[in-house]
């Protein structure tokens, strides 16, 4: 929005709170070797291998990975080296013709934590553009004025247009509140009954448990922005399907770093749902699945994962799920280091209709 309004020849000033997330952290979209852009590189088996996961099926080399000091220190390294590439990039400390406040732009967090936006850079001019034509402050919005924002630190910026990239509210406004209640969707913890409610602590208690002993790094976030979470987590069994209803069904419910390799695996998945082809495990072995993911949400995503629906690094591991799930492997590279190493994207999934009718019968 900031680089396309400069581009459009306009003066622009640009508040981030200091009360908020901060500044977005942005990765260079150029690639390496086999990978066409940084995306690919971040989206194959190997790479979501090296960050946790809820999803991914536990293996002698991912418990190596998570519960050894080797295999932390190894991961901890490579997700430095991410840092520094993005910061490389920026270089805010040292930009040439930088105009003041550029350097408020550098992120507060690790990218491993996704505690702020993360995004890739898709123009070479990216942060030049950014750099030379804009000024940013890192402040919060005190008061307005009829041309002019008054900022906490006691700045003054004029405007006469203002663009908000505040973000957006997940809502459902076709439902009631007894039926976002029943449908485990979000909401206020003393709407719960008190049995209701008891259960579920008790298994979140024991989830948050079992995450930090898989993943002992979990257990010692950086400090971090966090906003007052006043509604108990999702609780969709994949994130999609309540426990108590199976007529209805949540697309798009989860947060994760492609949409459209998620809306194609959930497709699949919420196909077979409807036809009675994958079912759920025992409610109380499904409650106790629900209660792991959230867990682990809060603990992998500090800043966001209290909603116990924000898996932003575990694409991989959540849609390879679904389709365990369903029982199809068709959307799997061909040979072990292919399917270890190349990137899995939504074209993955182009034959899988055949491979369903030819597993489950064809309707056509």
């Amino acid at each position: 929005m900031v680089y396309d309004c400069v581009k459009a020849g306009e003066k622009v000033n640009w508040i981030v709170r200091q009360t908020g997330e901060g500044p977005a952290a942005f990765a260079g979209a150029q690639g390496r070797r086999q990978y066409r852009n940084g995306a690919e590189m971040s989206a194959t088996r190997f790479f979501a291998g090296l960050s946790p996961s809820c999803f991914t099926p536990k293996a002698w080399w991912t418990k190596a990975i998570h519960q050894s000091s080797f295999g932390n220190n190894f991961t901890t390294k490579i997700w430095k080296g991410a840092d520094k590439a993005a910061a490389d990039l920026a270089n805010f400390e040292a930009r040439e013709g930088a105009l003041p406040g550029f350097q408020s732009l550098k992120p507060d967090t690790e990218i491993f934590w996704c505690n702020g936006p993360i995004g890739l850079i898709h123009h070479d001019d990216f942060w030049d553009t950014i750099a030379k034509n804009v000024y940013a402050y890192r402040s919060d919005v005190r008061a307005l004025e009829a041309n002019a924002f008054l900022l906490s630190d006691g700045s003054k910026v004029h405007s006469d247009i203002v663009s908000c990239g505040t973000g957006w509210v997940h809502k459902y406004p076709f439902l009631t509140q007894n039926q976002v209640v029943e449908f485990g969707l979000p909401h206020h913890p003393a709407e719960d009954p008190e049995p209701v409610a008891k259960t579920w602590a008790g298994l979140l208690e024991t989830a948050d448990r079992q995450v930090v002993a898989e993943f002992p790094k979990l257990g010692d976030p950086p400090k971090h922005y966090h906003k007052e979470n006043n509604t108990t987590p999702s609780r969709l069994y994949n994130g999609i399907a309540p426990l108590n209803d199976d007529s209805i069904v949540f697309v798009g419910h989860v947060v994760l770093s492609n949409a459209f390799r998620a809306a194609e695996a959930q497709a699949i998945w919420i196909t077979a749902y409807f036809d009675r082809n994958v079912k759920l495990p025992s409610e109380e072995q499904a409650k106790k699945e629900i209660a792991y993911a959230n867990a682990f949400s809060k603990r992998r995503y500090p800043a966001h994962g209290a909603t116990g629906n924000y898996f932003h690094l575990d694409l991989v591991g959540y849609t390879d799920k679904l389709m365990a799930d369903v029982g199809l492997k068709s959307h799997k590279q061909k040979g072990w280091l292919g399917n270890f190493m190349n990137p899995c994207i939504a074209s993955d999934f182009k034959d899988m209709k055949y491979e369903y009718c030819q597993k489950y019968g064809s309707y056509e």
